[in-house]
């Protein structure tokens, strides 16, 4: 493994390079690399913020007045905002970065959000725990969860009524793919999930009143179908295996998708059973993934690009509701996905306003500067309005220091630029170089530098 293609797979399998390990991770093979990405021995660590509702939490609820329900609402709103920074915590410093970073595809392939604290804590949850596990449990197990439930109206699927988005929305977006079923599919998958529903603490449950127990026609067959038949008969097909694996390979190798690659992972996906962790390694492992085709062609999203941020200096902030504003002007609140199709990835993450605060980002950081909140479409997560005070984030660069001291400043250059800058190995003959003899001042000054350049906006 050369430098360029450690940050390559630990971008991609993460978010960023731990750059104090640099000197380790050069050292080991790609295959033990990868498989530390996997390693079964890291805890599973939960978000752990929001409130578990009491037993009749609804009924209680009702006979609360106004003002009661309005401190309710408040202390969801700040269970939201504290689960939020939580996860970012755990992009940043888990051991387990693959674990989050496929949680995070997830995340947007099953784009959810209700306003219910509790509800998307175990949505994120179940996301993450099962996230390299097989696709098929995963499928069955966010199917039956409460957000999900809530968000594509399925709580209204009920006998002689059927409420038809979630069985449009498993088949248009989870599975294999508009083009691939009729109206007439929608409708009789409708039927089998009618009576899908949960308790007050988040459980699911099958209403049976509620439930049309009816002989259904689902993809030409006949027969008493219920939810999780529907399921099982997209799973079986080899579509859905594709439609996810081109998915995957849009996001984690290049968004160029090579047909014959697609088919040829696909195909082993569906034969082992959907097996998240099986695909990714051979991924990962590949020779192909390597290809200078695939290096520095993605550019971060604003969660990847602030998590990478974060983790390369050890960000801490002295109030963390900053982050809420930086994911609001980049467009990307983690855990609240704009719609049910989620985020659109790739150059439609680059605007004229979005562009010059990624580009300024890192100067907001070291300088602690002040800057305007602008308007997103995005729901609102915060009571601030306005401009937001200053960053007061806390750098780290003791482990870049070491790395430059005693270096010319052409050496120290080289070795900065192969640690930010991914796509172009030139850049360092291109920026100018600070004047300062003090080495520590240079370092500052170039990974500033380095930070500015659009070419750090790739990976």
């Amino acid at each position: 493994m050369d430098i360029k293609h450690l940050h390559h797979l630990m971008w991609r399998a993460g978010f960023g390079t731990d750059l104090s390990q640099v000197d380790k991770y050069l050292k080991q093979s790609r295959e033990d690399l990868v498989k530390d990405l996997f390693n079964p021995k890291i805890t599973f660590t939960p978000v752990d913020i929001a409130t578990k509702p009491d037993a009749n939490f609804m009924d209680k609820f009702k006979n609360l007045n106004k003002e009661e329900k309005e401190n309710l609402k408040k202390i969801n709103l700040e269970e939201l905002k504290d689960m939020n920074l939580q996860w970012q915590r755990l992009l940043v410093y888990s051991e387990d970065q693959f674990r989050e970073k496929m949680a995070l595809f997830w995340h947007d392939h099953f784009a959810c959000f209700v306003p219910f604290a509790y509800m998307m804590q175990l949505h994120v949850n179940k996301l993450r725990q099962y996230a390299l596990g097989s696709f098929r449990d995963m499928l069955h197990i966010i199917s039956k969860d409460a957000a999900m439930l809530v968000f594509l109206n399925n709580t209204q699927n009920r006998k002689k009524h059927p409420n038809e988005n979630f069985a449009r929305e498993v088949m248009e977006l989870y599975t294999i793919g508009i083009g691939n079923y009729s109206e007439d599919d929608i409708k009789e998958a409708a039927r089998a999930f009618t009576g899908w529903n949960y308790d007050e603490e988040g459980n699911f449950e099958l209403r049976d009143p509620q439930h049309d127990n009816g002989v259904k026609t689902f993809m030409g067959v006949t027969k008493n179908f219920e939810g999780e038949d529907i399921i099982n008969a997209l799973l079986d097909n080899p579509k859905t295996a594709y439609r996810i694996v081109s998915k995957i390979y849009a996001w984690f190798v290049n968004e160029n998708i090579d047909e014959t690659r697609v088919k040829e992972l696909a195909d082993f996906y569906f034969n082992n059973n959907y097996d998240t962790t099986a695909l990714m390694k051979k991924i990962f492992l590949s020779d192909w993934f390597y290809e200078k085709q695939n290096i520095g062609t993605h550019i971060k999203s604003p969660i990847e690009l602030l998590s990478g941020i974060r983790r390369s200096f050890a960000l801490d902030f002295k109030d963390e509701e900053v982050l809420f504003f930086i994911q609001k002007i980049l467009g990307q609140i983690l855990g609240h996905p704009p719609n049910v199709a989620g985020w659109k990835d790739g150059k439609p993450w680059i605007d004229s306003s979005t562009l010059l605060f990624r580009l300024k980002l890192s100067d907001h950081i070291f300088n602690n500067s002040e800057f305007d909140i602008m308007d997103k479409d995005q729901a609102e997560t915060t009571s601030y309005k306005g401009k937001f005070k200053k960053m007061g984030a806390t750098i780290t660069m003791s482990h870049l220091y070491k790395l430059t001291e005693s270096k010319p400043k052409k050496e120290a250059k080289k070795i900065l630029t192969d640690l930010f800058i991914i796509c172009e190995n030139g850049l360092a003959n291109q920026l100018n170089t600070p004047e300062t003899e003090d080495t520590q001042l240079f370092t500052i000054q170039y990974v500033q530098e380095l930070l500015r350049q659009p070419e750090y906006q790739l990976c």
